[in-house]
């Protein structure tokens, strides 16, 4: 016979299951509930919207010429100046990279280290100083560069690296010509290629507009001269 106003052994292990069960199942469901509708009630940002805000690139898409420089094409050490006898050699530094690195010496005396593919090799109009182009892979399979330009000065056997405006790393170096003795103008701008991350032999398109810098060879200080939309 069941009294009900008597606390029986049954009726404490039914209030010890509710306590132990259904309270907390309960209390986790309106919980999860609320969050639900507080983030509902939050404006939401697609993965498309965020890119859009964050792009920088502007309506410029200018076909350029392949930029997979160096490959087949690197400057042919060891190289003499015919006007003072200096001879430029570089020797392999044995280090396993993504891009080969050489150590250069002036007269067979080490000045530095040049990373990735060289080219476009020069001396100064007074001789006092000589140039490269340094261009590295960066990957995207081959289709992803970085440019460098490194300058040595021949009188006290220094180097010192141009890299491109204004972001270091992030922009195409087309060229550089020299103005005067000790001033060379780079010319750069942001690329960008078609089709994927493995296309072979892609086209690029220049999407900034084409600056020209004039670095000081001595300081590294720099000074935009001009710009091309």
């Amino acid at each position: 016979m069941i009294e009900w106003n008597k606390v029986t052994w049954y009726s404490r292990l039914g209030a010890l299951i509710l306590f132990l069960g259904i309270v907390p199942v309960l209390t986790f469901y309106i919980g999860t509930q609320y969050q639900l509708t507080i983030s509902n009630q939050q404006p939401k940002i697609s993965p498309i919207q965020i890119s859009e805000n964050k792009t920088t690139t502007s309506s410029i898409h200018v076909l350029i010429s392949n930029v997979g420089l160096g490959r087949g094409s690197d400057t042919k050490f060891p190289i003499t100046n015919t006007a003072t006898g200096d001879i430029i050699s570089t020797r392999d530094s044995g280090v396993a990279a993504q891009n080969p690195s050489s150590y250069i010496f002036v007269n067979q005396k080490q000045v530095g280290e040049i990373w990735g593919y060289s080219s476009s090799a020069s001396f100064s109009p007074d001789n006092k100083y000589f140039a490269v182009l340094e261009t590295m892979d960066e990957g995207c399979a081959g289709n992803c560069f970085s440019f460098n330009v490194p300058i040595i000065n021949l009188t006290n056997n220094t180097m010192l690296t141009i890299q491109p405006q204004p972001a270091p790393h992030d922009e195409f170096i087309e060229s550089y010509t020299w103005d005067g003795d000790n001033a060379i103008d780079v010319t750069s701008y942001y690329i960008s290629y078609s089709g994927g991350s493995l296309t072979t032999n892609p086209d690029y398109y220049r999407i900034s507009p084409k600056q020209v810098w004039r670095y000081n060879v001595t300081t590294g200080s720099s000074t935009l001269i001009s710009t091309t939309p």
